[in-house]
């Protein structure tokens, strides 16, 4: 008996500590209501990319729908790829109303047809994802982050854009950005977003010039790739 309540408490362990290691949300957003719905011929998705807030905007779909408004601060990996095969598959374009960070900026972003920026629309990579993918590595959850990065390599060959793009920033050459703790992640300039395959991106305003304050620190911008 003593065995078998062991062997349910490891399991169990196990289970908090896979939900807990793959939330990607910090603590302060997870109250944040999720807002889903219809503007025009455009769906908007403003917060924090859920399955909920995922199958409000497929449910809205229809035909006459061409465009993404989106202003997310990321979510978790699975939901963030979900989002933007979605918008893959269905030619959708993609405009940035404020800003796209994390699993927005890797995936979403870099999955639409057109992708529309404002001028001060700011895109923002960062290494929370791979900050948690160590950490799933780290407990031993192999299968899980398998799976994940086999979906990820499909999802980049399907939209033929360059992976590097999740992780650029994180080279040795911008080492220097990370060790000065000043920066948060990072951006790309239109030249190199050409350059990683990140094509048809359209400036509403004729120009882009995204704030590179992040509060108390901020974003760098990369400008070509090697």
């Amino acid at each position: 008996m003593d065995i078998n309540r062991r062997s349910i408490t490891i399991k169990i362990s196990i289970i908090i500590i896979l939900i807990l290691a793959i939330i990607f949300i910090p603590n302060k957003y997870n109250s944040e209501k999720v807002q889903v719905y219809l503007e025009g011929e455009a769906i908007v998705y403003d917060g924090i990319l859920s399955n909920e807030g995922n199958k409000e905007a497929f449910r809205l779909y229809t035909k006459n729908i061409n465009r993404l408004i989106i202003n997310s601060e990321g979510g978790e990996i699975n939901t963030s790829l979900e989002l933007a095969e979605w918008v893959y598959d269905r030619n959708l374009d993609i405009e940035i109303k404020n800003k796209a960070f994390s699993t927005v900026a890797s995936y979403v972003f870099v999955a639409g047809n057109n992708k529309y920026l404002h001028k001060d629309s700011v895109i923002r990579w960062d290494n929370n994802l791979n900050d948690k993918k160590n950490i799933i590595s780290n407990i031993f959850f192999k299968e899980y982050l398998k799976e994940i990065d086999e979906r990820e390599e499909e999802f980049f060959e399907k939209i033929n854009v360059d992976k590097r793009s999740v992780t650029y920033g994180s080279n040795l050459d911008f080492e220097k950005y990370e060790d000065s703790g000043k920066y948060v992640g990072w951006t790309y300039g239109l030249s190199a977003l050409e350059k990683l395959g990140i094509k048809n991106v359209k400036l509403i305003d004729g120009v882009w010039n995204p704030n590179d304050n992040m509060k108390e620190k901020k974003i760098f911008t990369i400008t070509d790739i090697n």
